[in-house]
């Protein structure tokens, strides 16, 4: 990971590259990628945490529950607003 961290830091500045990391970004954020696998998520996720609640600690599933809320938060704006191209930030949001 450092590698591709010191990659991006020496390409601040760059035009170009700024431009292809952007591209690469809103490729990955737009719903025509990202909804289906969220989709599935949502809906098998449920089930997963019921039949393994007891197997993982307090902590752990508090955090695989914070990341259902989330990815049923993603779920949702994509079901409520169609997400044009311009709501990858929006998503981008969530995510964190």
């Amino acid at each position: 990971m450092s590698e591709f961290t010191n990659f991006l830091k020496d390409s601040e500045g760059n035009e170009d590259m700024k431009g292809a990391l952007d591209s690469v970004v809103n490729e990955l954020l737009n719903k025509e990628t990202l909804y289906d696998p969220m989709k599935t998520l949502m809906e098998e996720y449920p089930p997963w945490l019921e039949a393994n609640w007891d197997k993982v600690s307090a902590k752990d599933l508090e955090s695989y529950n914070n990341q259902l809320d989330k990815i049923t938060e993603i779920c949702k704006f994509y079901e409520s607003t169609g997400a044009s191209e311009g709501d990858q930030s929006k998503v981008f949001e969530l995510l964190a």
